[in-house]
């Protein structure tokens, strides 16, 4: 019984391996196409403007562009204002 139940085990997780590769796989081939037509995510952006940009015009140019993407813009000026102060 113990063998049967190693032998089962080991196929479950065989099976869990071949699901996790075929998702990041199809993520990864998301990310791509996204990358591609120069479509980019909010968060990606988001971090970017918080982390890479260092000359003023740039940032705020890319902040723009983000907040074009995002529908409710609230939450985003009032971060934008906490940065002007």
């Amino acid at each position: 019984m113990k063998r049967i139940m190693k032998r089962r085990t080991k196929r479950i997780e065989r099976r869990r391996v071949k699901r996790r590769k075929k998702r990041r796989k199809r993520k990864k081939k998301k990310e791509e196409k996204k990358e591609e037509n120069g479509e980019t995510s909010v968060l990606s952006d988001f971090s970017a403007c918080m982390f890479e940009y260092e000359d003023i015009a740039e940032f705020e140019q890319k902040f723009k562009l983000m907040r074009q993407k995002v529908s409710k813009q609230t939450w985003l000026d009032s971060i934008y204002k906490l940065k002007e102060k």
